[in-house]
């Protein structure tokens, strides 16, 4: 009676030990097909990717509406400059916001863009362009939620991208200087704007170092 027990008992650790072996199987199956599956969302997400479908495609491409909403600001950050670091710094930035506020940066560095070029083609100067522009958001005047077809017309009129970038660091400081002690709501704006293009601007000269310093290894 004692052997029969024994043997039912290893016949039922043996089951025990297959069916946890199969379920820890299944367990890790699950786990790499989750992981290929995020490599795969990540692949589609890569800056080359994106640069590469038009925003028509990206209809197709994404069902799922958030994952098509960032494709699209993304493909809208990586048509930002023919520079394509510039391009990339956009594109980064744009991946690290959340959704919402990811569009409104995009929204916000395309109407900078417009005033640079308008700017440069007449009399009126960046800081009367730019100060104009807050004082809309102040005023709620530019209601709109979306980036105007004339600003995205201007997507491939080329600009020197440190010019770009050095001009509105340098004009945001300047106008918060002037109005940190009169107004607050002027003096948040320029404070905002400035910390925003020192961001850009130190991401703009790491990448560029970095793409220096890859160049100097196959030289």
């Amino acid at each position: 009676m004692k052997i029969e027990n024994t043997q039912n008992e290893a016949l039922i650790n043996s089951d025990i030990k297959k069916d946890s072996s199969l379920k820890n199987d299944k367990f890790i199956q699950s786990i790499k097909e989750s992981l290929k599956s995020i490599k795969n969302v990540k692949n589609l997400f890569a800056f080359e990717n994106i640069k590469s479908v038009s925003l028509d495609e990206i209809d197709t491409m994404f069902k799922n509406e958030e994952e098509k909403l960032l494709a699209k600001n993304l493909k809208l950050a990586s048509m930002f400059s023919n520079d394509e670091n510039l391009a990339k710094v956009m594109y980064d930035t744009v991946l690290e916001k959340p959704l919402d506020l990811a569009y409104y940066f995009l929204k916000d560095r395309y109407e900078d863009k417009a005033n640079f070029l308008n700017a440069r083609g007449s009399n009126t100067s960046l800081a009367d362009l730019l100060h104009q522009s807050l004082g809309d958001k102040l005023s709620n005047k530019n209601t709109t939620d979306v980036i105007p077809k004339e600003q995205l017309n201007l997507i491939l009129e080329r600009v020197y991208s440190f010019d770009f970038i050095s001009a509105f660091s340098s004009t945001s400081k300047d106008q918060y200087g002037r109005y940190k002690d009169k107004d607050d709501d002027y003096a948040f704006l320029y404070n905002n704007y400035a910390l925003e293009y020192q961001e850009i601007e130190k991401k703009y000269k790491k990448l560029d170092e970095y793409n220096k310093q890859m160049i100097e290894k196959y030289k």
